[in-house]
């Protein structure tokens, strides 16, 4: 076995890293399920219904964590952190082995930072590649011109005309663009705006082309470029959470299915819904094209398989279009919260127990167990203390004697019997306070120990899964 320090990685209910992934979990499975329940468009209340498991984990972690990040660290011997007078134990960790009898003690000697150097690039390559989003389509602006001067009359009226269905206060602009890409993309600003390239004008037929434009005025009606960008900051902060981005690509999905649904009912043609989603797809083939669809979205080939299947559904009257009320959703939304608040706050109210991966160490079988008996004070062979260490000597002489032969023989016997350890305790106490360490040591006090108990086999360090407990042991022991 290695004599190496142990390095344990340490995984807190307390942390905020494990409320966000266990809060995300129980709120994506939930909201999945009562979406599925409701199973009909519900225009905003629906899409914030579905951005809960984005928004609400990172709530729960501001409530409930008391760490940011799982705890990474590195383990020392005891011992040597008495080497000078003042120095201190840091907070205590009792490592257990040969079966839970033994014990070897190690003080933390510090965190790592790497899981929050990790965790903060991944987020930066997501915000970098959002930002790189935004100014692509700002360089497609710039690249658009009218639809009015385009010379499609016809294209300007029907926009009017599904203004008035979609009950748009006012018609959204159109802007048309060549190259650098094909589709139709929906913009958030003052009234919206949609974006269309000059191929889709060119290849969709009139129904087709009333259909896609519909699509991303759904899209307008019930904000889905700024919900999902605000979902999208949110996934952003937890970037190396990996239900987060399951449940933007869900959310995503939805938002696509939902607006497919309603540019149905608002057109009474779901097969040119679907046409126009095939003959995109067929055109960006077969110029090696990728597809895209409104901004902020990104849409696969399984995506689009789905969305016309479930418009197929709708032409053949085996899935609804109309809207429903925001109460169904109102209803689901605080329904999930409230189960997974309650979640996140149960795991946060244990007792500090944790579960560990840690490696490195030494065997028990390698170290000397310390015993009461080899205490000169416990011994029975010497009756007068002082005598044995020069009793014509001053009384601080005689302190520091008997300090340091109860050092050394700590220092010789760093292991120590699970039923000894109070006994163990009151030697380790005795000597920090000889030693003029304070009892705010943390190492000394019951609410920073740790022990460390193995989970599959009895060696006590070594690459593995370990449980991590308090270290329960009356006060008066501990604290010197």
């Amino acid at each position: 076995m290695s004599n190496s320090p142990p390095v344990i990685f340490a995984l807190q209910p307390e942390a905020a890293s494990v409320v966000v992934v266990v809060v995300s979990a129980v709120t994506l499975a939930l909201v999945l399920v009562l979406r599925r329940l409701i199973q009909r468009p519900g225009g905003l209340a629906s899409g914030l219904l579905l951005a809960l498991p984005l928004a609400l984990p990172i709530m729960a972690a501001l409530l409930f964590s008391r760490f940011m990040l799982p705890e990474v660290t590195v383990l020392r011997p005891v011992m040597p952190s008495f080497a000078r007078v003042g120095d201190g134990l840091g907070q205590l960790v009792l490592v257990r082995g040969g079966r839970g009898n033994i014990l070897i003690p190690y003080a933390l000697a510090g965190s790592t930072p790497w899981l929050l150097l990790i965790g903060g690039a991944i987020a930066s390559l997501t915000v970098l590649r959002r930002a790189a989003g935004v100014y692509v389509m700002k360089r497609l602006l710039r690249r658009c011109i009218p639809l009015g001067d385009f010379g499609r009359p016809d294209v300007v009226a029907m926009v009017a005309r599904l203004a008035g269905a979609f009950e748009l206060k006012s018609p959204p602009e159109v802007l048309v663009f060549r190259g650098g890409g094909h589709g139709a993309y929906a913009m958030a600003g003052h009234g919206g705006r949609i974006l269309l390239s000059d191929c889709v004008l060119r290849i969709l037929e009139g129904p087709e082309l009333e259909a896609t434009i519909a699509h991303e005025m759904a899209h307008l009606k019930a904000r889905d470029v700024r919900l999902v960008a605000v979902a999208g900051f949110f996934r952003d902060l937890v970037a190396w959470n990996p239900i987060a981005h399951v449940a933007l690509r869900r959310l995503e999905l939805d938002r696509e299915l939902e607006a497919d649904r309603r540019a149905a009912d608002v057109t009474g043609r779901p097969l040119a819904v679907a046409s126009s989603l095939l003959k995109m797809c067929s055109f960006s083939r077969s110029e090696g094209l990728r597809m895209s669809t409104a901004l902020g979205f990104w849409t696969g080939r399984g995506r689009v398989k789905r969305r016309v299947t479930n418009m197929l559904a709708v032409a053949d009257g085996r899935a609804v279009t109309g809207s429903s009320t925001t109460l169904p959703f109102v209803a689901a939304a605080a329904l999930a919260a409230a189960l997974a608040l309650q979640v996140g706050g149960a795991i946060t109210e244990g007792d500090g127990a944790a579960f560990a991966v840690a490696w490195g160490g030494s065997s028990s079988e390698e170290v000397k167990v310390w015993t009461p008996a080899a205490d000169p004070r416990n011994s029975k062979r010497i009756t007068d203390p002082d005598a044995a260490h020069g009793g014509g000597r001053s009384a601080a002489a005689r302190r520091r004697l008997r300090t340091q032969s109860d050092l050394e023989l700590l220092r010789s016997a760093p292991a120590v019997a699970a039923k000894n350890l109070p006994k163990w305790m009151e030697a380790m106490t005795r000597v920090a306070r000889n030693r003029g360490i304070t009892s705010t040591a943390p190492g000394l006090s019951t609410a920073t120990g740790w022990q460390v108990q193995p989970l599959i086999s009895d060696q006590p360090i070594g690459l593995g899964v370990y449980r991590i407990e308090r270290l329960s042991l009356p006060p008066k022991v501990l604290q010197p």
